[in-house]
Parts: structure tokens; C-alpha cells; sequence
């Protein structure tokens, strides 16, 4: 009994001070995502505040811009992926015929090129209409395993207004915290989008092919 009671003696000072380290590190990963998301806004204001001066004449100007904040720190692989459904999930595509499988695969990266512009005009477009606004921290927490998070954002407009932005984010390997959707105002980004594949795969009777080469007519205006 005097052996288990030493020991339970040099175990339980290290139990405790991990159970006390845990939350911290949790805590400390949450801020990490949110200064990311912080830091990115802010540089995208930045954008936003100068495009009025060149962006009737040289919209893309402003597109590249954006595209230079955002494609470090957006999951646009995980974004696609979703946006495609099951025909992009691993099981999916195993499942295929070996000879398919290349084809699959190769559907999965053609529209993650085709979509990376859609989604940069996307996030373009949402933080042009609240040129002039406040952006304002509301909470971050992290989901699952810490492997993922959700940072939510305030904004406040130039008439008082206020929004919510909620962002996703998932944290891969040394790659650090990515982006891979958010929600405005209850508008999920990622499921409007789905849904616009959907109609476009209903569209081109299952074909992937054809609604990626059509992705770019048929989202004018849905970006």
C-alpha cells in the first residue's frame, strides 16, 4: 500500500499540471485561428478601401488583389471538395473501377481550378459591400478534436448595422490554420455553392465534365 500511495504521489503532480496545460494549449490554438482571421480582414479592408479608385476601370485589379490575401490561407482543395459532394469523397472514388479512378481524380482537380475563381469573386464581392464597416471579434472555440475551428466576426456598417460572419477553419499538419468556408448572415457559402453543382450535374445529365467547362458561364452572377 505505501509503494501505490508513492506512486500515485509522483503521478498525480503531472496528471494535474496536464490537465491544467491542456486547456491552455486548446485555448491558445482558438486565438491563433482567430488572429488569423483578424490579420486577414484587415488586409482585405485595406483592399476594399482602395479598390474605389480603379475598380469601374480595372475590376480584376481588385480580384487579384484579393486572390494574393486569400489563397495562402484558404483550404480551396477542401472547399471544392465539399462543394462536389461524394463524387470527391475518397470512398467514392475507390469504389470506382480502377479505370475510372484516374479520370475521377483528375474531375476533382479540374474544378478546384475552375472554382478558386468563383470563390475568390465570391469573398471579393462580400467584403466590397461593407466597405467602411467595423469588424469586431466575437468568439472562437475549437471544434472536434482542435483540429478545427469557428471564429465568429462582427460587422458593423456605416449605417450602424450589424452582420455576422462565421468562419470554419481546420488546422493540417504544419500547414496551420486554413479557411475552408464561411457563413454570412446565415448564408453558408459552401452549401450555396453545392447546390449550384447539383443543379448544374442535374443540368448536364450526371456529366462533370460538362459542368466544369461550363462552371464559369453558369455561375455569372452567382459568385
Amino acid at each position: 500500500m505505501k509503494s501505490v500511495l508513492l506512486n500515485l504521489a509522483r503521478v498525480l503532480p503531472l496528471t494535474i499540471a496536464l490537465s491544467l496545460a491542456l486547456p491552455a494549449l486548446a485555448s491558445a490554438k482558438a486565438v491563433e485561428a482567430e488572429q488569423l482571421v483578424e490579420s486577414t480582414s484587415k488586409t482585405i479592408m485595406l483592399i476594399v478601401e482602395q479598390a474605389p479608385a480603379y475598380i469601374d476601370k480595372d475590376p480584376d485589379r481588385y480580384y487579384r488583389q484579393i486572390q494574393q490575401a486569400l489563397d495562402p490561407i484558404v483550404d480551396f482543395d477542401v472547399f471544392s471538395r465539399g462543394v462536389m459532394g461524394h463524387l470527391a469523397s475518397n470512398r467514392y472514388v475507390q469504389g470506382l473501377p480502377e479505370a475510372d479512378r484516374a479520370a475521377a481524380m483528375q474531375n476533382i482537380s479540374d474544378f478546384s481550378a475552375v472554382l478558386h475563381n468563383t470563390v475568390i469573386r465570391g469573398y471579393g464581392k462580400v467584403f466590397y459591400q461593407y466597405a467602411g464597416s467595423q469588424f469586431t471579434m466575437v468568439s472562437s472555440e475549437l471544434i472536434g478534436k482542435g483540429d478545427r475551428a469557428s471564429v465568429t466576426q462582427k460587422i458593423t456598417d456605416t449605417k450602424n448595422q450589424q452582420y455576422t460572419i462565421q468562419y470554419s477553419l481546420n488546422n493540417r499538419d504544419q500547414q496551420g490554420w486554413k479557411i475552408q468556408n464561411i457563413i454570412v448572415e446565415g448564408i453558408n457559402m459552401g452549401q450555396s455553392y453545392r447546390a449550384q453543382f447539383e443543379s448544374a450535374l442535374e443540368r448536364y445529365k450526371g456529366s462533370v465534365n460538362d459542368v466544369i467547362k461550363n462552371w464559369p458561364e453558369l455561375m455569372q452572377g452567382h459568385e
